[in-house]
């Protein structure tokens, strides 16, 4: 933040205030040492996760940005600086940690930190974290030029980005028992915390971020409609009520702009719009890469998340939410599944809680896990990504098939870029319609269908 407050200040940093002596140096000298120091670090350290690396190269570009204002030599062009945040946001392959040989590429050189669809992108679908339209906000002021206009692609790919979040707001009701829309967590695989979701029109509250953030920065009429639905639901000033409890300095930036983002909202001539899980029509988003699903099918919602947790190895569980009017459903569930083996093995720990993070806090003497020992199966890594037994990575658990009957509904999902493969239906959906993608295939006696690269095929249960 400090290079961030440099960037908004440097019109009025004249050369006698920045050559000013400062303890045996110059304020200028000073600063350089800091945002070179602080560049330098963080593009050797960046972190594979999306939210994580949004972060870092955050600072990679605020940092050179600042070393910009100085007039300091060992500052980028903008071309340079800006190829980190195109990376985070997904627009650009990830190229991993800077090293003396040049970029690492460690995941190989065609992995996108987000997906086609325009979903975060790691060890499957992330709920609370995935929401990643505060860094992105973030982002997109951080490259606005003097004449106020930020980074085009990157504003175009922000709202790739907020679209794509929109099928996973479904409708629910707020502690005092009023009708809002919650932001989907249940079939994330890192969300232990944060369940229900949050209260999530167009970005969910956040320290550093505004509700309407996006939105206003991006002027896109979809997603301020949505900021006015917001306000007509009521829904604005219960997050901000929480968001006051929060104290500190990064919530009350957040809260900042609020004022003026109302005002803009109020003032445009749009009006409030409706959510994809809102209404009678049936919808089907699938994301392969993600390896999720959100369907709604009349009254029913169904979201299910078919790559869940399988993060050193294939462990063949599916976690699925099933919304109705008057009840909700959650659990972990067995699925099919076809992947190509390396030969390598997993050994599943002695882990009595998280499957993740060391396993978490431990129980008193006695008291063990039943899946330890449980000896699990790595899928085949790709070409040019340094692995080894017991390493978390989005390969090591990703299937090319995922095959799964719950509520009355059959999901089969095809990963792959580049092969059909085929998948046994089960008994009872011979006559189903499928609701992504029109009339259900022929199946034949064999009961087998053929699935083309990237389609997912969701039957209904035969009524």
């Amino acid at each position: 933040m400090a290079a961030e407050a440099l960037r908004l200040v440097a019109a009025d940093l004249t050369p006698a205030r920045l050559d000013e002596p400062l303890a045996g140096t110059t304020r200028r000298a000073a600063w350089t040492n800091i945002f070179l120091a602080s560049r330098e670090w963080h593009r050797h350290h960046r972190r594979l996760y999306t939210n994580q690396t949004m972060i870092k190269d955050l600072n990679i570009y605020r940092c050179n940005r600042a070393l910009r204002a100085l007039g300091s030599p060992e500052a980028w062009l903008e071309s340079q600086a800006l190829r980190y945040l195109h990376e985070a946001a997904g627009i650009l392959p990830w190229s991993g940690d800077d090293t003396e040989q040049g970029s690492a590429w460690s995941q190989g050189k065609h992995y996108y930190q987000l997906t086609h669809q325009g979903l975060t992108r790691e060890l499957g679908f992330v709920g609370y974290y995935g929401e990643v339209l505060d860094w992105v906000s973030q982002m997109v002021e951080a490259t606005t030029d003097e004449k106020g206009k930020p980074d085009p692609v990157l504003v175009a790919q922000a709202v790739k980005i907020a679209r794509a979040r929109l099928p996973f707001r479904y409708p629910a009701v707020d502690a005092e028992g009023h009708y809002a829309l919650r932001a989907e967590t249940v079939v994330g695989w890192r969300d232990d915390n944060h369940l229900p979701g949050d209260i999530t029109y167009v970005q969910r509250n956040t320290w550093d971020g505004a509700p309407f953030q996006l939105a206003v920065l991006t002027r896109d009429s979809e997603l301020l409609a949505l900021a006015r639905r917001q306000l007509q639901d009521g829904q604005l000033y219960p997050v901000l009520r929480q968001k006051l409890k929060e104290g500190g300095l990064r919530a009350e930036h957040g809260l900042l702009t609020i004022p003026d983002d109302v005002a803009l909202v109020e003032s445009l001539a749009v009006s409030a719009g409706r959510f994809p899980m809102e209404g009678p029509e049936t919808l089907v988003f699938a994301d392969p890469e993600d390896g999720v699903v959100a369907i709604r099918d009349g009254e029913i919602i169904l979201y299910a998340s078919l790559y869940w947790r399988a993060r050193p190895a294939v462990n063949r569980l599916a976690r699925v939410h099933l919304v109705c009017s008057r009840s909700e459903q959650v659990a972990t569930v067995y699925e099919t599944v076809q992947f190509e083996p390396s030969g390598m093995t997993y050994q599943r720990k002695d882990w009595t809680n998280w499957g993740f993070a060391n396993g978490g806090f431990r129980y008193p003497d006695g008291v063990h896990s039943a899946h330890a020992g449980e000896v699990l199966p790595i899928a085949k890594i790709p070409e040019g990504i340094t692995f080894k037994a017991g390493d978390e990575n989005p390969a090591a658990g990703k299937c090319d098939l995922y095959a799964l009957s719950f509520g009355g509904y059959f999901i089969a999902m095809n990963t792959t870029a580049n092969r059909e493969l085929e998948v046994a239906v089960p008994e009872g959906f011979d006559f189903s319609y499928d609701l992504a993608g029109g009339v259900a295939p022929k199946l034949e006696a064999s009961r087998r269908v053929k699935l083309a690269p990237g389609q997912t095929l969701v039957l209904r249960r035969n009524r």
